[in-house]
């Protein structure tokens, strides 16, 4: 059983509760609290465009609500156009670690120049897996498009 004692912040990011735990041998434990406190993870931007021939995407996440904890999230790019291992690296980080207190973190993916003129290509930049945090997507959804594009200089 679950008496709310005090709960703030919208979207539940801490919560105190006085928990009452009974077995089933009618055993009572009374005056037990329950402190959950969380942490949103979230990419800066909806959408990236990069050059082909740049070296890396960097793709910046923030954090917010509790900060008191590490917390990490799970992500990965994934096909579309673009094709892993011949547009964009398949080997890079699975996970972005936050320390307690870090607000803004950066996962690097490495791009691929194939040296053929193409239109745009995408792919996906996904987010998942979160530990001691959730994951927060602007308009629900958990993927976001990168559009990778080769400039040409005409002089």
């Amino acid at each position: 059983m679950m008496r709310p004692h005090r709960c703030s912040y919208i979207k539940v990011l801490f919560c105190w509760c006085d928990v009452s735990r009974k077995h089933l041998g009618k055993n009572e434990l009374r005056g037990q609290t329950f402190d959950l406190r969380w942490s949103w993870i979230s990419l800066a931007h909806e959408r990236y465009i990069v050059n082909e021939t740049d070296s890396h995407l960097v793709v910046v996440l923030h954090r917010r609500g509790y900060l008191g904890e590490t917390a990490f999230v799970g992500i990965s790019a994934r096909n579309l156009s673009a094709r892993q291992g011949l547009d964009f690296s398949a080997s890079y980080a699975r996970q972005v670690q936050f320390s307690p207190g870090q607000t803004e973190a950066e996962w690097r993916l490495r791009l691929l120049d194939d040296a053929s003129f193409e239109r745009h290509e995408e792919f996906l930049v996904v987010l998942g897996q979160a530990l001691k945090a959730a994951t927060e997507y602007s308009r629900t959804r958990p993927w976001f498009p990168c559009t990778m594009q080769r400039m040409v200089r005409t002089d």
